[in-house]
């Protein structure tokens, strides 16, 4: 794995991961999700098409997981361990939903480690 590849995961995930930390903390605090503008990112509407309230606890909890995971997996895979590359993978899947800037990450990250786990075997 090439530096300029490491830096563009690490940096992708520390970004995508610890926003989404924060914000889910910043609303578990009472202080509720940023909302440029007062209103919440395209990711809100696409949880209201489905039934999920964005500006709830649940959401908040899953900002914070998703966040803690991202970052555990962009670790592990940094590391070398092939099984962090395909959980980094998957964790970054599982964060498509969230428009504009999560969905631009997780695309560039799974194409990025994917791109490099093919070119190991």
């Amino acid at each position: 794995m090439d530096t300029v590849r490491q830096v563009v995961v690490g940096g992708i995930a520390l970004i995508v991961g610890a926003w989404s930390i924060i914000d889910g903390v910043r609303w578990l605090r009472g202080l509720g999700f940023y909302a440029p503008g007062g209103r919440l990112g395209p990711w809100a509407d696409l949880l209201q098409r489905l039934g999920i309230d964005p500006d709830s606890r649940l959401v908040a909890v899953v900002f914070v997981v998703y966040g803690a995971s991202l970052l555990a997996a962009a670790a592990a895979h940094l590391c070398g361990s092939t099984a962090g590359s395909i959980a980094l993978i998957v964790v970054a899947a599982s964060g498509l939903w969230y428009l504009p800037v999560g969905t631009l990450g997780s695309l560039i990250i799974m194409g990025v480690v994917g791109w490099e786990m093919m070119a190991r075997s």
